[in-house]
C-alpha cells in the first residue's frame, strides 16, 4: 500500500506558490504523522483554491499555524472534507490578511462563530453589536479585563467584517458602516464605564445655575472617516470631546460624612476624555481598540482636551479656519449625550455653511491640495498614493466638501457627512453632472477598496501601492484580479487604477483647479486685451458704446475695479486672466442688458460684496450663460440686484437654472412656515419671513426677465408667495397672543384677500388689500387675561399687519391696505361674519360690492370660510339695474382719470389712464355685477376669467374679448416691468426717451427700421389703449342709452 505524500514543488509552483519548497514543508507539518490521509482527501480542493489566492504561500503558512492552534486537528480535517466552504473561507482569509489570520489563530474557536448560519451573509445591527459587547463585558471582573473585552470585541468584529469584505458579501458602504458601528458601540461603552468610575469619586457634574440631581452632559463627536461612517480597517478615529457647560461636580460623602472629591466640570470631563482615550487607544497584549487622534479639536495638540459647548462657539466664531469648516462637515455624535451632540452640530452649522456663497474657500482648498501635492511629490509617490496622490481619494473629498461649503448654507439637504451619499445629493441638485457623479462615485469606491486591501494585509495605515512586482501581484489578487478571471491580473489592475485616477483628476481640474499663469486661453477681443493689461482703455471705448453704454468713463472705472480689485484687495495675475477670458461673454451680457450702465454698476457692487472675485470668475468660466443672465438681471432691475447683493447664495438660480425652473409654488407656504418657526422668537422671525420673500421674488423675477415665465406664471407665483407670507404672519400673530389671551372659545377666523391679491393677479410691488372676519362672538380662554372675540381678533389683525409691514434689517414684507373693510378706516379692523352680512345688506355702496368681487380666503381657518363667501356672494351679486350701474361706473371712472392721472399733460398711466388696465377691469366688473345673479359663471375673482364668461354668456363679442385679453396681458406686463425695476408701485410710463428705451428693452423690444425700441413700445401702447377705450366706450354707451344689445 502506497503512503500518501504531499505534492511536489512543481505542483505547488503551478498552484501559484512563489516558494514551493517552503509550501511543501508547510503541508508536511500540517498533516503531521497522523493526518496524511486526511490531507490527501482535501488536497485536490486545496490545490485548486490556491491558484486564485492572493498569496498562496502565506495561506499555507497560516493554515499550518491554525492547525497547530486547534485542539483537535482531526476534527478540523473532517470539517474541511464535509464542508469545503469552511476550507475556502479559511484560505481566503489566510491568503489575504496576516493581521486577521493572527487574530483567528490566537482564538481558533472563533471559526465556529464565523460558520454560524447567516453570520457572514448580512450586516449586523447596532443592537446586535451592543448585545455582543455587553456579553463580553459582563464576564469582566477587573479594569484590565474590561479593556481586554473591548479589544476582543473589536478583533472578532473586524474578523467578521474583513471576511465579508474579502468574500464579496458586503460592498464598500456596508464594510465602512459596519466598522464605524463597531467604533460607535465601543466608544459608548467606554464612555459609560469611565464616567461611572469618575462619578463614584467626584459625584455628578452639574451645570452652573442648575439645581437638583440632573447631570451635565458630555458628548463624543466623531470626525473624519468615523464621522462619515467610512472607517478603514486600519483607520484612526478622530474625536472631539464636548461638555455642556461650566460648573462643578456634586462631590461624594466621605468617611467623615463630609462632601469630598468636588472638582470643576472641566477637570472632570478632561479626566473622562483621558479615560476614554486609554480605554480605546492604549496598546495592551490584546492590541488596541482603535488609535485615537484628537488633533482636530480647537488649537490641535496645544489646546485643552475638552471644551464646553460655549468654548467651541467662541473658538469657531473667532479663530475657525477653512480646513476646520471642511473637517466639521463630517462631525457626527457617536457616543455620550445625543441631545448635546445634536446641539453641537446645530451650533457649528452656521460656521461651516455660510449664508452667502463663500468663494474664498475655493482658493484655500486649492492651496491645501497644492501643499499635499508638493509633499507627496517629494516622496516620489504622486501616482502611487491612493489617498493623497494624483486623482486620489482626497481629490474626490475636496470636490465634495468644496461644493458643500459653497451651497450648504442654502440647501441643508447636501450637508451630508458621507462622501458617496453627498456625491449623490450634489448630483441630484445639479452641482455636478451625471457623468461627473458616475466617474467620481466609481473611482471613490474603487480607490477606497484598494485602500482596504492595502491595510487589511498587516493592519498598517498605508496608502501607497507597492513598488515591487510581487507586492502588486498580491494586491491585485486581493482585489479580485485572479488568473481565472483575467489572463494578466496586474495589467488589468493597473489599467483600472489609471482610468479611475485620471477620471478623478479630470473632474477635479474641471471643477476646482486654478489655471497656472499663462495657461488660460485669452480670446482675441478688445476687452480681453484691456482686462489682461495688453492694451489701454482706448481699445474698449468703441465696443462699450456699441453695446449701449452711455457713461464710458464710469464704465471704465468699474472694469478696472473688476480687473484689479477694490483698494487694499488686489487680485492676482491668474484672476485677471480668468476675467479676460470671460471678456466676450461679459460684452454679450452688456449688449443684452436693457441698461448696460446700471448692469456694470450693480456688477461692481456685487463683486465687492462677495469678497472673492477669483472663485466667482471661475464659476462663470464653467457656466458662461450665468454671466450673461447676471448682466441682464443687473441691467433690468435694481430691485432684484439689491436682493442678490444682500444674498449672494441666490446666484445658484443662475448657475443652476433648473433650480429656478422647478415649480415650487405649492411648497412655498410650507417652507415659509418652517423657516420662520425655526428662527428664534422675535425680530429673527420677521427677518426670516422677509428673507424667504425676497429669495422667492428673486427666483420669480429671474424666470420673468429671462423669458422663462409668462404673465400668468408670474402672477400666480407672486400670489402664492403673498398667500404664504400672510399665512405665516397669521401663525406668528396667534403664537404671540396665545400666552396673554389664550384662544377663542368657538368659531374661527378668516383673512380675505382683495384687489390683486384676491384676484390672484399680484405683481411686483403690489400692496396687499386685506380684510379680517371672525365667525362668532364670545370670549377667549386659556390665557392670563380673557378678552372678547372682538378685542382678540382686533389685536390679531393688527399683529398680522405689523408682522408684514414692520421695517427690520431685512426691510419690510408688504405694504398692507385694510381700508376696504366695512366702514372703511372708521370700522374695526376685524369684524364678525354677521357684521359683514349686515353691511352688504344695508349700507354697502356699489364700489364696495365691486371691490368684494375679488374676495378670496387666503389664511386663517379654511373650514369656516365657505359660509362667509357664499353669504357675501349672494349679497354682492344680487340684482341691480344695468343702466344705473353703467352710469355709476362711468361716472366713477371719469373722476379717477381727472383726479388720479395727469394725462392731459402728456402722462401715460398704464393702470388708470385712458384705455388702461382699469378700463378692462371695469368692463369685466360691470358684467359681473349686472348679470352675476343670473350667470353663475361670472362669479369669479379673476378678470380674464370674467371676460371669458361674459363672452360665453353672449354679453361681449368674441373680437372684443380677444382684444381686451391681449391688451390686458400687454398692459399688465408693461406694469410689471415698470415695477420690477425698483420695487415701487408705479404705473406711469417715463417721458424721458432714454428711460422709455430702457423699459422697452426690458420688455424685449429691439430697434427696427428707423424706430428705437422705445418708439416701438409707444406705438404698441397707443394701439392697445385705443382699442380698449373704444370697446369701453361702446360698451357703456349701449347701457347708458338704454340699449344693452345682448
Amino acid at each position: 500500500m502506497n503512503t500518501p505524500v504531499v505534492p511536489g514543488v512543481e505542483v505547488l509552483a503551478a498552484a501559484g506558490c512563489r516558494h514551493p519548497e517552503q509550501a511543501s514543508q508547510n503541508l508536511q507539518r500540517l498533516a503531521g504523522p497522523l493526518h496524511l490521509a486526511s490531507l490527501q482527501s482535501i488536497l485536490p480542493l486545496l490545490l485548486d483554491r490556491l491558484a486564485n489566492l492572493a498569496d498562496p504561500d502565506m495561506a499555507l503558512n497560516n493554515l499550518e499555524r491554525y492547525a497547530d492552534a486547534v485542539i483537535d486537528r482531526g476534527f478540523l480535517f473532517s470539517l474541511f472534507r464535509d464542508s469545503p466552504k469552511s476550507l475556502d473561507l479559511l484560505l481566503t482569509l489566510f491568503g489575504s490578511s496576516q493581521h486577521l489570520s493572527d487574530g483567528l489563530i490566537r482564538y481558533p474557536q472563533d471559526l465556529h462563530w464565523l460558520l454560524e448560519p447567516g453570520l457572514l451573509r448580512r450586516a449586523r445591527s447596532k443592537e446586535e453589536l451592543i448585545d455582543e459587547l455587553d456579553g463580553l463585558l459582563s464576564r469582566a471582573t477587573s479594569r484590565a479585563r474590561v479593556w481586554m473585552a473591548l479589544r476582543r470585541f473589536k478583533m472578532r468584529e473586524t474578523l467578521r467584517i474583513g471576511l465579508q469584505d474579502l468574500l464579496g458579501n458586503l460592498n464598500l458602504t456596508g464594510v465602512t458602516q459596519q466598522l464605524s458601528l463597531v467604533a460607535d458601540v465601543a466608544l459608548q461603552r467606554a464612555y459609560e464605564l469611565c464616567r461611572a468610575e469618575l462619578v463614584r469619586r467626584h459625584g455628578e457634574p452639574r451645570c452652573e445655575g442648575s439645581s437638583g440631581n440632573e447631570g451635565c452632559g458630555f458628548t463624543i463627536i466623531g470626525m473624519g472617516k468615523l464621522g462619515g461612517e467610512e472607517l478603514n480597517f486600519s483607520s484612526d478615529i478622530d474625536l472631539m470631546f464636548i461638555y455642556e457647560a461650566e460648573g462643578e461636580t456634586a462631590g461624594v460623602i466621605g468617611p467623615s460624612g463630609a462632601l469630598i472629591g468636588r472638582v470643576s466640570n472641566h477637570e472632570f470631563f478632561a479626566r473622562l476624555g483621558e479615560g476614554v482615550i486609554q480605554a480605546i487607544g492604549d496598546l495592551t497584549g490584546e492590541g488596541r481598540v482603535f488609535r485615537v487622534d484628537m488633533r482636530l479639536r480647537p488649537e490641535g495638540r496645544s489646546g485643552p482636551l475638552v471644551y464646553s459647548l460655549r468654548g467651541y462657539e467662541l473658538y469657531y466664531e473667532s479663530w475657525g479656519q477653512t480646513w476646520e469648516r471642511m473637517a466639521l462637515i463630517k462631525a457626527r455624535p457617536v457616543a455620550g449625550d445625543p441631545l448635546l451632540g445634536d446641539a453641537f452640530v446645530k451650533l457649528v452649522a452656521p460656521f461651516i455653511y455660510r449664508r452667502s456663497l463663500d468663494y474664498s474657500a475655493i482658493g484655500e482648498i486649492r492651496a491645501m491640495k497644492d501643499r499635499i501635492d508638493t509633499k507627496i511629490g517629494r516622496g516620489q509617490e504622486t501616482f502611487r498614493h491612493v489617498k493623497l496622490g494624483y486623482g486620489g481619494i482626497r481629490e474626490v473629498e475636496f470636490i465634495v466638501q468644496t461644493f458643500q461649503l459653497l451651497y450648504g448654507g442654502g440647501d441643508p439637504w447636501i450637508r451630508e457627512p458621507n462622501t458617496l451619499r453627498a456625491l449623490q445629493r450634489l448630483a441630484d441638485r445639479g452641482h455636478i453632472t451625471t457623468d461627473q457623479h458616475a466617474t467620481l462615485a466609481e473611482a471613490y469606491t474603487f480607490l477606497r477598496t484598494v485602500e482596504h486591501r492595502l491595510q487589511i494585509l498587516h493592519h498598517l495605515q498605508t496608502h501607497t501601492l507597492p513598488t515591487d512586482q510581487d507586492g502588486v501581484v498580491k494586491l491585485a489578487r486581493r482585489l479580485g484580479y485572479s488568473p481565472d478571471r483575467t489572463p494578466d491580473p496586474v495589467s488589468a489592475f493597473r489599467q483600472d487604477y489609471q482610468r479611475h485616477i485620471q477620471g478623478v483628476r479630470r473632474a477635479y481640474d474641471c471643477l476646482l483647479r486654478e489655471p497656472t499663469p499663462g495657461e488660460e486661453a485669452i480670446p482675441s477681443h478688445p476687452l480681453a486685451d484691456f482686462l489682461d493689461g495688453r492694451a489701454d482703455e482706448g481699445v474698449v471705448r468703441e465696443p462699450l458704446a456699441a453695446s449701449g453704454v452711455a457713461d464710458i468713463d464710469r464704465a471704465l472705472r468699474t472694469l478696472l475695479i473688476l480687473r484689479d480689485g477694490p483698494p487694499f484687495k488686489h487680485t492676482t495675475a491668474g484672476v485677471r486672466r480668468t476675467l479676460a477670458a470671460l471678456a466676450p461673454t461679459l460684452m454679450e451680457g452688456l449688449s443684452l442688458a436693457p441698461d448696460p450702465d446700471l448692469a456694470l454698476l450693480q456688477c461692481e457692487r456685487f463683486i465687492e460684496g462677495v469678497g472673492s472675485s477669483a472663485g466667482l470668475y471661475d464659476l462663470f468660466k464653467q457656466a458662461p450663460p450665468a454671466l450673461v443672465d447676471l448682466m441682464r438681471i443687473f441691467g433690468s432691475s435694481e430691485f432684484l440686484s439689491q436682493i442678490l447683493i444682500r444674498h449672494p447664495a441666490l446666484m445658484d438660480l443662475l448657475l443652476l437654472p433648473e433650480q429656478a425652473d422647478h415649480n415650487r409654488s405649492g411648497r412655498v407656504a410650507e417652507e415659509c412656515l418652517n423657516m420662520v418657526a425655526a428662527a428664534p422668537p422675535g425680530s429673527a422671525r420677521l427677518d426670516a419671513l422677509r428673507r424667504l420673500k425676497q429669495a422667492e421674488e428673486f427666483r420669480i423675477g429671474v424666470l420673468d426677465l429671462l423669458g422663462k415665465a409668462d404673465l400668468a406664471d408670474v402672477s400666480r407665483a407672486l400670489t402664492r408667495l403673498s398667500d404664504a407670507c400672510v399665512l405665516t404672519a397669521c401663525w406668528l400673530a396667534r403664537e404671540d397672543l396665545q400666552s396673554q389671551y389664550g384662544l377663542p372659545s368657538s368659531g374661527g377666523f378668516v383673512v380675505l384677500g382683495l384687489g390683486k391679491c384676491g384676484a390672484e393677479e399680484m405683481g411686483y410691488g403690489s400692496d396687499l388689500d386685506l380684510a379680517f372676519a371672525y365667525a362668532q362672538e364670545g370670549t377667549t380662554t386659556g390665557g392670563s387675561r380673557d378678552v372678547t372675540h372682538a378685542d382678540y381678533y382686533e389685536r390679531l389683525a393688527d399683529r398680522i399687519c405689523k408682522t408684514l409691514t414692520t421695517i427690520t434689517k431685512e426691510g419690510t414684507a408688504y405694504r398692507v391696505d385694510i381700508r376696504l373693510r366695512p366702514g372703511g378706516s372708521a370700522g374695526r379692523m376685524a369684524q364678525s361674519f354677521a357684521a359683514f352680512e349686515t353691511h352688504f345688506t344695508h349700507t354697502a355702496e356699489v364700489w364696495e360690492r365691486q371691490a368684494y368681487l375679488r374676495a378670496r380666503p387666503i389664511a386663517g381657518d379654511p373650514d369656516i370660510a365657505g359660509p362667509l363667501i357664499a353669504a357675501l356672494s349672494d349679497l354682492i351679486y344680487r340684482p341691480i339695474q344695468a343702466e344705473s350701474l353703467a352710469a355709476y361706473i362711468t361716472a366713477m371712472r371719469r373722476r379717477m382719470e381727472l383726479e388720479l392721472t395727469r394725462e392731459k399733460s402728456g402722462e401715460r398711466h398704464v393702470k388708470l389712464g385712458s384705455g388702461g388696465i382699469v378700463d378692462i377691469e371695469f368692463i369685466a366688473q360691470f358684467f359681473q355685477l349686472a348679470y352675476g345673479s343670473t350667470h353663475p359663471a361670472l362669479r369669479t375673482h379673476n378678470t380674464l376669467v370674467a371676460l371669458e364668461a361674459a363672452r360665453q354668456g353672449g354679453l361681449l363679442a368674441d373680437a372684443d374679448v380677444s382684444q381686451l385679453r391681449d391688451a390686458y396681458r400687454f398692459l399688465r406686463t408693461v406694469q410689471n416691468r415698470l415695477r420690477i425695476a425698483a420695487d415701487r408701485e408705479t404705473s406711469v410710463l417715463p417721458q424721458d426717451p432714454g428711460r422709455v428705451n430702457r423699459l422697452a428693452r426690458r420688455l424685449g423690444y429691439r430697434a427696427g427700421g428707423d424706430e428705437s425700441p422705445g418708439q416701438r413700445l409707444l406705438t404698441d401702447y397707443q394701439r392697445y389703449t385705443e382699442q380698449v377705450r373704444g370697446i369701453y366706450e361702446a360698451t357703456f354707451r349701449r347701457y347708458n342709452s338704454g340699449e344693452p344689445g345682448h
